[in-house]
């Protein structure tokens, strides 16, 4: 899938994801109420090096 958070998030050392572009994401299906709570693992990118957990309400899919 394809997501676009809804905020800047940036981690030291890291990277960054910006609101304004898509990301490749995968549903976080080794963590607790991964369906109830919308949980997603935004993949490694050119902006940001290490996968980064969001919950729903912090990102939009934009492709399933």
């Amino acid at each position: 899938m394809k997501i676009k958070p809804k905020l800047n998030y940036s981690m030291s050392f890291y990277g960054q994801l910006n609101k304004d572009k898509t990301y490749k994401a995968v549903i976080a299906t080794n963590q607790p109420n991964y369906q109830k709570e919308g949980k997603i693992f935004v993949e490694p990118n050119d902006d940001l090096r290490i996968e980064l957990l969001l919950k729903k309400g912090e990102y939009e899919v934009v492709e399933s």
